[in-house]
């Protein structure tokens, strides 16, 4: 009887043990997993540089001012985003990084791309409107700045907020977030009237066939 019972108790040992030590595997594998998902991409020594500036009126092509958050909401606003992607490490030269541009307010406003190459991304929000490029970073005396020109078209009275964010290898740091205003109280500058009647007397001598209509 005492013999059977020996057995039975490490009968009943044995499954524990293989219980416990089954459990501790999984555990250890639901962690390794964890750890995997969760590692951070190394931050690189990048140091980006970015410049937004907008103008208004019915072409892209005017001196951009700073420091302006109203525009008028009858007419066209077009953003200006330099980029340029500046490295301290000779590894990191030629490095791809991508830029996201995120605008918020596409319900309010029409959202294109006026120059520049740039990549739709579905946002799966129609008031969220994306676009990607890829730019390479350089030592500072190499380093060249991207250019991109956005078009606003606002439908009225409204804003638009713009971010832009980095691959992940570069400091979020050096995210940019910036909002304008779409007014019907807004006027045009003594400038942008004056650019705007200049590019409204070249459009009414042009050519419909030799305009450029095409996105860069």
């Amino acid at each position: 009887m005492i013999k059977k019972r020996l057995a039975a108790f490490g009968v009943v040992l044995c499954m524990t043990a293989s219980v416990i030590t089954g459990c501790t595997g999984k555990a250890d594998e639901t962690n390794e997993s964890a750890n995997e998902s969760t590692e951070k991409v190394e931050v690189g020594k990048f140091s980006p540089i970015t410049n937004i500036t907008y103008s208004a009126g019915t072409d892209s092509n005017w001196s951009y001012g700073n420091q302006r958050k109203e525009f008028p909401s009858d007419i066209p606003c077009y953003v200006r985003i330099g980029s340029t992607m500046i490295t301290d490490k000779g590894n990191e030269v030629g490095e791809k990084i991508v830029i996201t541009y995120t605008f918020t307010g596409g319900d309010a406003c029409e959202i294109s791309p006026s120059d520049g190459i740039v990549e739709a991304v579905e946002s799966g929000d129609s008031n969220v409107v994306q676009y990607q490029k890829t730019i390479e970073a350089a030592k500072e005396k190499n380093a060249q700045e991207d250019v991109v020109i956005f078009r606003y078209d606002p439908k009225g009275e409204g804003n638009v907020q713009l971010k832009i964010t980095y691959s992940d290898r570069v400091d979020d740091k050096y995210d940019q977030l910036n909002t304008i205003y779409f007014s019907p109280s807004a006027q045009l500058t003594d400038e942008e009237k004056a650019a705007a009647e200049e590019n409204g007397s070249n459009e009414a001598s042009t050519e419909p066939d030799d305009r450029q209509t095409q996105t860069h």
